[in-house]
This record gives C-alpha cells, sequence and structure tokens, in this order.
C-alpha cells in the first residue's frame, strides 16, 4: 500500500469517527433501553435519577435485582452512556444493598423498604476542612443515594438504619 493512499485512508477513518454521531441518552426510555442492552436483559425499569456535576446517576431493576448506571455530559450538553453496574458487581452487598462507587463518587442502591437513613461518615487525613457527616434520608424502596467524596486524603465510613433507627449495617 503506498504512503498517498494509507494517508488518506487514515483521514478517511479520522473524518468518520469525527462525523460519526456519539449516541445519546437524555430521556429515561433512552437510558432504559441502553442500560437493558448493557446488562444482557430484555427490559429493565428505571426507578431513580440524579444528577450531581456533569454525571446522570440511575438507579434501574429487573426481576428484583438492583444496580445503577452512569451517564456523562458532553460538550454539546447530552448525556452519553459511561457504564453499568449490577448488584453481583457491586463491592459489598447486604440486606438487599449494594455499594459501589464510580469516579468521586459513592452509590448505594437499595431494594431494602426497611432502609430509612444513609449516613456517610468523612474523616480529613490532612489540611483543614472538618470532619463531616452526609445523611440522606431513603423515601422510596427501591432507592439510589449519591454522595461526591473529597478530592482531599480522607478517609469515611458508611452506615444504613432502619426506620426505627435501628443499625442495619456499618462499614
Amino acid at each position: 500500500m503506498n504512503k498517498r493512499f494509507r494517508g488518506l485512508l487514515i483521514l478517511l477513518v479520522v473524518g468518520i469517527a469525527i462525523l460519526w454521531p456519539n449516541p445519546t441518552f437524555n430521556d429515561v426510555p433512552a437510558m432504559q433501553a441502553k442500560v437493558a442492552k448493557e446488562v444482557g436483559r430484555e427490559q429493565v425499569t428505571i426507578f431513580q435519577v440524579e444528577e450531581i456535576d456533569e454525571y446522570r446517576f440511575v438507579g434501574y431493576s429487573f426481576d428484583a435485582q438492583y444496580g445503577f448506571a452512569v451517564f456523562k455530559q458532553n460538550d454539546a450538553g447530552n448525556y452519553v452512556y459511561d457504564h453499568a453496574y449490577k448488584r453481583d458487581n457491586l463491592i459489598y452487598r447486604v440486606e438487599d444493598i449494594g455499594v459501589g462507587h464510580h469516579a468521586n463518587y459513592w452509590i448505594a442502591v437499595s431494594g431494602n423498604p426497611a432502609l430509612s437513613t444513609v449516613q456517610f461518615s468523612m474523616e480529613y487525613n490532612s489540611g483543614d476542612k472538618q470532619d463531616e457527616l452526609i445523611t440522606k434520608q431513603i423515601t422510596e424502596c427501591p432507592s439510589l443515594s449519591v454522595i461526591k467524596l473529597p478530592e482531599e486524603n480522607f478517609g469515611g465510613e458508611y452506615s444504613f438504619y432502619d426506620r426505627d433507627g435501628n443499625l442495619i449495617k456499618q462499614r
């Protein structure tokens, strides 16, 4: 293959990649279809959407299984698919609650009807920041809780409480 033909071929491939539309997922039906495809299901139900910064976190369910997916806003302001997490891929699972991370975010997805409160305690290891306790009240089941983590050096612990204030699990 001569150099001129190879150069034209490379230019053509780069041009197609630039002009090819990246699929966007700005509404619930489009997100549901994409998540279902990514997790290998015919259909999923999106039960909660939470937007933080340039991310859209989506809690989804199928067959009493729960997970979350992440969509990221592109330069045009549209959401593109980033990743889907199934319950069996989450870091920690207890009492129908799964915990995962994505970028600088901590995410808990739950199908536990007794879950009432999620708390995340942050202890900063350096700097002038004060330790803090972030509390999320859960009013619906299933639920999605997203907490943005600091970029500073910190340690953290999370706790789940039921409607009577009893500790379900702490880690």
